[in-house]
């Protein structure tokens, strides 16, 4: 027999030895149960299903989200221009607001599942119909013929979109979570849905790039909108294969009153927010932590533009994005759900801020583009997989008004806001690099160091409000 053939026999074998040898097979299976255990505690099966389902739901999405945000600024590029991305992000700030205005309404008025179907089936159509209309483009005059009117409202049209689109869907799928999940399976079974919106992370940008040149921007838009009218029915599916008891939060559990019964005004959410010094404090730390890391992150982005230009500059940011993916599965694999259990929502709520000053310092003492890289994706991971995890499981003791409402204001407004705070903030520094470095550090500290307090107060009432059953709103 030649050695290929036997080896593959051999192998073939080995993979068949496990379903021969009872043995075998329950060693393997009593591995994999404490493989499980360490990883995600003592998740049932009926919990394994239903966080597997949220995972698939999570990774849809981040999928359409991120792929739209890898392309959207070629496409504004072609049809408006580079000058006016600036502007741009400014304005999607702006249409973001009356959109959670709007979202905050129709969530008094409809089910949660049913708010899927309205924002998916909505940028559905819209992505699908920009796919359309930028065929039709015509280059050389810049217009849409077939409409009579110039080609850049479409790019204004694109970028609004797939901005508002990404911050109203993830907001929204967060916030469902919380308003399904009690706060001890959370801690159990918050690992996996982080490792499933980070594999969608890199599979939303590492698609984009790979089809680029074959799809083009035509049918990449319309892939989108087809991959978000999937939302609703993996939506279905966990209604349909996960029992009514296991779709619960504390509030339902404790009997408290669901405010999405009684119809509400436009700005309840920003009512809510500002009525209560824990949602106060919960809103803080997102902006608090924005700022910080959109101040290191346009420094960055400015370092490798300098080195990088045009497809290498794409190029090299799509291996940023993905490096930051690659390591969030990891984390979120092995790390998230066992920092939650063992050290518990308050030590890493205060650990995560001081994590960030040491990556600032590392980065003020020497930065290079390579050390930038390395702290942008560390700062990224833990972003991603230690504190959102944390700030979600902080709001699954609250009404399901504060989930959805206050909610999709934080993740919305305070979030852009911040980016926004962050852009002025390095505008009045110096221009030189190194002093605008040391300039940015120094008020990113004093940042962090707010960040710290806030952190221990409201992890302290986070704690009051889990021993004394208390509901927030």
């Amino acid at each position: 027999m030649p050695p290929l053939l036997f080896y593959c026999a051999a192998l073939f074998l080995a993979l068949l030895a496990p379903f021969f040898s009872l043995t075998l097979r329950s060693k393997i299976r009593t591995l994999g149960l404490h493989i499980e255990k360490f990883l995600w505690g003592n998740l049932s099966p009926e919990e394994l299903v239903k966080f597997l389902i949220l995972a698939a739901l999570g990774t849809t999405i981040m999928i359409s989200s991120w792929g739209l945000k890898t392309f959207k600024d070629g496409v504004f590029i072609d049809l408006v221009g580079r000058d006016s991305i600036g502007t741009a992000k400014q304005i999607s700030v702006g249409i973001i607001i009356p959109l959670v205005l709007l979202y905050n309404f129709l969530v008094t008025r409809y089910k949660l599942e049913t708010i899927f179907t309205l924002i998916s089936g909505t940028y559905s159509a819209l992505f699908i119909g920009v796919g359309i209309l930028y065929s039709m483009v015509d280059g050389a005059t810049h217009t849409i013929p077939a409409l009579d009117i110039a080609s850049h409202w479409l790019g204004w049209i694109t970028y609004i979109g797939s901005e508002s689109f990404s911050s109203l869907i993830v907001a929204h799928y967060f916030g469902y979570i919380a308003s399904t999940t009690t706060t001890e399976s959370a801690k159990r079974g918050y690992g996996l849905i982080i490792v499933a919106t980070q594999i969608g992370n890199y599979l939303g940008p590492t698609g984009v790039k790979h089809s680029i040149h074959l799809l083009g921007f035509t049918k990449l838009f319309q892939a989108m909108g087809l991959l978000a009218l999937c939302v609703p029915l993996i939506v279905k599916a966990y209604t349909r294969y996960v029992p009514a008891r296991l779709r619960t939060s504390d509030n339902a559990l404790k009997g408290a009153h669901n405010p999405t019964a009684t119809p509400s005004g436009l700005l309840d959410g920003i009512r809510l927010l500002l009525k209560h010094n824990y949602l106060i404090g919960l809103a803080s730390l997102t902006t608090i932590y924005e700022v910080v890391a959109s101040m290191l992150d346009l420094q960055f982005k400015v370092l490798a533009s300098n080195q990088y230009s045009g497809v290498a500059y794409v190029e090299y940011y799509a291996s940023y994005v993905q490096t930051i993916a690659l390591l969030g599965i990891v984390f979120g694999l092995i790390g998230t759900s066992y920092f939650l259990r063992v050290l518990g929502i308050r030590t890493c709520l205060v650990l995560y801020p001081l994590m960030l000053g040491g990556i600032l310092a590392y980065v003020w003492s020497c930065p290079t583009l390579h050390i930038f890289f390395a702290a942008m994706v560390i700062m990224k991971t833990l972003g991603y997989t230690l504190s959102r995890p944390i700030q979600e499981i902080m709001f699954i003791p609250t009404t399901t008004a504060v989930k959805t409402q206050v909610k999709s204001v934080v993740d919305s407004i305070c979030k852009r806001g911040a980016k926004a705070i962050a852009g002025h903030l390095l505008s009045w520094f110096p221009t030189n690099p190194v002093d605008l470095l040391t300039s940015s550090t120094y008020t990113s500290l004093g940042f962090i160091g707010l960040g710290v307090a806030v952190a221990a107060s409201i992890g302290k009432q986070y704690e009051s409000l889990i021993k004394d059953k208390t509901i927030i709103g």
